[in-house]
């Protein structure tokens, strides 16, 4: 289950809509790796999540990285009219290549526990996509501070 606003944005299996008849234009956080994953399958979904966020009006927020499944959904969020925020670390900025990224609006943070604060403050919904480590704690800090309902604003 992915949250938006407090409310169900969609269930697995489903299809990314307009926030479950909440309205279009949800600020998505989209947690996921710098690599391509293991198959190529995962870029092809990567691309068309990102494709469906802009499709529905919605906005991505994501690591700001122009490889492997961030790339892929920011590039096709933004060929599909998403706007795009990438936050991404100063020590990250080469490793990630951000400078390959789509247009977007860049955020440089100073380390990977404000990157997560700037992310959790533009989101109104998150979702993950395949990643590492850097994924799973993005992901158990949102639905951890979801569960206490304490979110950054």
């Amino acid at each position: 289950m992915f949250f938006g606003n407090g409310r169900p944005l969609m269930a697995y299996g489903t299809e990314l809509g307009t926030a479950a008849g909440h309205g279009a234009g949800l600020s998505v956080a989209v947690f996921c790796g710098a690599r391509a994953g293991r198959t190529p399958r995962v870029m092809e979904c990567a691309g068309e999540v990102g494709a469906l966020l802009g499709a529905r009006g919605h906005r991505l927020v994501y690591g700001a990285g122009g490889v492997g499944v961030m790339g892929a959904v920011a590039r096709a969020a933004q060929r599909h009219g998403a706007p795009v925020t990438g936050v991404i670390p100063r020590f990250l900025r080469e490793l990630e290549r951000d400078d390959v990224a789509p247009e977007q609006e860049l955020i440089v943070t100073d380390d990977m526990f404000e990157r997560k604060q700037v992310m959790f403050a533009r989101a109104d919904a998150f979702l993950a996509l395949p990643g590492g480590y850097g994924t799973l704690d993005e992901v158990i800090e949102a639905v951890s501070l979801r569960g206490h309902l304490i979110w950054p604003s």
